[in-house]
């Protein structure tokens, strides 16, 4: 009998699961997939390189869980999440290289892992930075 509550429990919370997860249309799942191809190290060239930093610090401050913790022309970096809620933090670094800027990011989950969700928002972070182009809709919070 308990083998059979738990396989009825189980059951439920799969379907819970389901139907609580969004469906992605079209476009999203489009969007998603460029987004998780860009590279979470790029490069720009330096005349763009101002706004893609401008759009990280956006994110972070628009999507980011934790407060700043170091805020300079080349780092942004949040505080790491701690405590029983999901929640994510962010640092990337900028580096000037000549006629170009390269740039780098990391979404940290409060167990210090990655996680589908913290790569997933990295590399729409990523995407953003280089292309102004962002789904809040898909960001993980």
């Amino acid at each position: 009998m308990n083998r059979i509550a738990a396989v009825a429990f189980i059951t439920v919370l799969s379907f819970l699961g389901c139907a609580t997860t969004t469906e992605l249309t079209a476009t999203q799942e489009a969007y998603l997939a460029e987004a998780m191809a860009t590279p979470l190290s790029f490069t720009l060239p330096t005349d763009q390189a101002e706004k893609a930093w401008s759009r990280g610090r956006s994110f972070v401050e628009r999507f980011g869980a934790m407060r700043l913790q170091n805020l300079t022309p080349h780092v942004i970096r949040t505080y790491n999440p701690a405590g029983p809620m999901a929640s994510f933090g962010y640092y990337l670094r900028k580096i000037p290289k000549g006629d170009r800027t390269e740039f780098t990011v990391e979404c940290i989950c409060q167990n210090m892992s990655v996680s589908d969700a913290s790569l997933q928002n990295a590399h729409l972070l990523a995407y953003y930075m280089k292309t102004g182009n962002l789904d809040p809709a898909l960001v993980n919070r």
